[in-house]
């Protein structure tokens, strides 16, 4: 039964290259990522540009790009970034992993520790084929996170399925 979902999800899995001169994504060769949920032989349709964020009588969002601690680098921008829904923290977890805090208020959840982005590029361990690794920054070789194509289960309980985690205490949130 794993097998076959697995089978599916990796058949499903569709990448293509950001090649929009504008897009300030395309410095960093960073790919759109698509998954259906049907079999399918044929690749999705291309993913149209996105649509600015702001309105003409509203005032613009502020874009928010992630960067290195050591390098400074840029690895990724909010748009790249896949949200998830929030799991029921330690109530997800098995029962060895539970810090057994009886007292602890069951409405506080935890705050996710990472950030779950498409695939990019610069992963040199994703080009390279593997199926789980730690990535690694293009300019410093930090470790900035790991990936999994199974996926990996985030500090708030959710399953992220495929996984590439960015560790929040590895990289910088920067306002543009």
């Amino acid at each position: 039964m794993y097998r076959e979902g697995a089978a599916q999800s990796f058949a499903n899995t569709w990448f293509s290259f950001v090649t929009d001169s504008n897009s300030k994504a395309s410095d960093l060769g960073i790919t759109q990522f698509n998954c259906s949920r049907s079999l399918s032989l044929f690749p999705s349709q291309p993913q149209m540009a996105a649509p600015n964020n702001f309105d003409l009588g509203s005032e613009p969002k502020p874009q928010v790009i992630y960067r290195c601690k050591k390098c400074r680098r840029i690895v990724a921008s909010q748009e790249h970034v896949v949200p998830h829904e929030r799991g029921e923290g330690q109530k997800c977890f098995k029962w060895r992993k539970r810090s057994g805090n009886p007292g602890k208020n069951d409405k506080e959840l935890p705050e996710c520790s990472s950030i779950f982005v498409e695939p990019m590029k610069w992963m040199e361990a994703v080009q390279d084929g593997g199926v789980e690794e730690k990535i690694q920054c293009m300019g410093c070789k930090a470790r900035l996170g790991s990936f999994n194509w199974a996926g990996m289960q985030c500090n708030c309980g959710a399953w992220v399925n495929p996984a590439f985690q960015l560790h929040k205490n590895r990289i910088d949130e920067c306002q543009i």
